[in-house]
């Protein structure tokens, strides 16, 4: 739908599960346009009326167009495939009126308002891109408005006319974008803005709104790519700053250039802070690893293999996270388990130190007193018989 390859697709095509035969479709994008419930919504909460809204309208197709289907794409777009049957060709009233009603339905169900624009007749798979980008652009073509309801559109029809944009091809665009923003590719992101740009200006007619507008929807799809990994844009630039900058594009180059800017940005310091969290992440591993396996033989340099980091360098994060050197934490673990089986009173010294990972007695003993002030018997008898013998010994040695 979005003109590009998906081996998935390619093979369900081949073995039968989805066919696509040679035959008329129609797409309509749909965007959420608003509601008093969603006036700056959390992408996390934008993601859940995007799956409302498809989930209602899959519903109200199921009755009146069977074979369609609802995708949900990004943000707050959506698109439907409707292929029109052969036995009985839906005219574009019919069409429309569909349209009419997934908008009321959506406002009744849901409260919330949403546009659709309808993309032209085309034949074949090969075509659906066509109709999914004529179906975008009409979304953003008041002009095409149906009479009497400004939410579903169409373009104009005008002799000899191209859609606005030239030959470019802003879906699958968005989506390659998305995926190398999302990846934090730097390089490729800026080439493929590139790429757009150059396609974009080939034939010249390219307005400053036309600039403004592109550049809006493309800050949109970075924002919700990012959030996909747990970032969010606002953390990194105030949106009154990146609102003004917008408005003052005023050609297809600044728009290059600003957002090259942005890229830049965007994927050095997050690629700053995805190494924290995977440090965080790696340093809590090996915390959880060693409550979970303190009576085995752990080696930091077998949890370096685990998490991918040099032993060196894992030491150090973990050294700088905790305080500790990752001996002196695995020790300390083992003692305060030692000392909860020992005063559980079930179990002699020897076995102590091997439930907590101790072949050698005298050596456990050592560090147990290191530790804990006290060495393992004097705790198994308790803090008063403990203090009894302490005076006994002094009394002995005339101390």
């Amino acid at each position: 739908m979005t003109g590009s390859y998906d081996p998935r697709l390619e093979r369900m095509r081949e073995s039968g599960e989805i066919r696509l035969p040679e035959r008329e479709f129609v797409v309509l994008a749909v965007e959420i346009a608003g509601s008093p419930r969603l006036v700056e919504p959390g992408r996390s909460d934008t993601h859940l009326f995007r799956f409302a809204v498809a989930n209602i309208m899959e519903e109200l197709l199921q009755a009146r167009w069977p074979e369609a289907a609802v995708l949900e794409l990004y943000y707050r777009y959506l698109a439907v495939l409707l292929p029109i049957p052969e036995h009985r060709p839906a005219t574009d009233e019919q069409v429309n009126e569909l349209c009419r009603i997934l908008t009321d339905e959506i406002r009744h169900y849901l409260q919330l308002s949403i546009r659709i624009g309808i993309g032209e007749r085309q034949r074949g798979p090969r075509q659906i891109v066509l109709s999914t980008e004529q179906a975008f652009q009409a979304l953003t073509d008041a002009s095409g408005s149906l009479a009497g309801d400004d939410n579903i559109r169409r373009l104009p029809v005008i002799p000899g006319a191209r859609m606005a944009g030239g030959r470019i091809r802003r879906v699958p665009f968005y989506q390659e974008v998305a995926e190398s923003i999302r990846l934090l590719q730097e390089e490729r992101t800026i080439r493929r803005i590139r790429a757009f740009v150059g396609e974009w200006t080939k034939d010249g007619g390219v307005f400053p709104e036309d600039v403004r507008r592109i550049a809006a929807e493309l800050w949109t799809i970075f924002a919700y790519a990012v959030h996909e990994e747990g970032y969010s844009l606002e953390d990194l630039f105030a949106d009154d700053a990146v609102q003004q900058e917008l408005s003052r594009l005023q050609s297809p180059a600044d728009l290059s250039q600003w957002f090259e800017e942005k890229t830049r940005s965007i994927c050095r310091r997050l690629q700053r802070n995805g190494d924290n969290l995977r440090h965080r992440q790696a340093v809590d591993y090996m915390i959880e690893y060693i409550h979970a396996h303190y009576a085995e033989d752990i080696r930091l340099s077998d949890l370096a293999d685990q998490v991918h980091l040099s032993r060196n360098y894992l030491s150090t994060l973990f050294r700088n996270a905790t305080g500790e050197t990752f001996q002196d934490y695995l020790t300390r673990v083992r003692m305060e388990k030692a000392k909860r089986f020992i005063l559980e009173g079930k179990h002699l010294i020897y076995e102590v130190a091997e439930k907590v990972g101790y072949r050698n007695v005298p050596y456990f003993s050592t560090l147990f007193k290191k530790h804990t002030g006290m060495n393992p018997t004097d705790l198994l008898k308790g803090p008063i018989d403990a203090a009894a013998d302490g005076r006994r010994k002094s009394e002995q040695f005339g101390t």
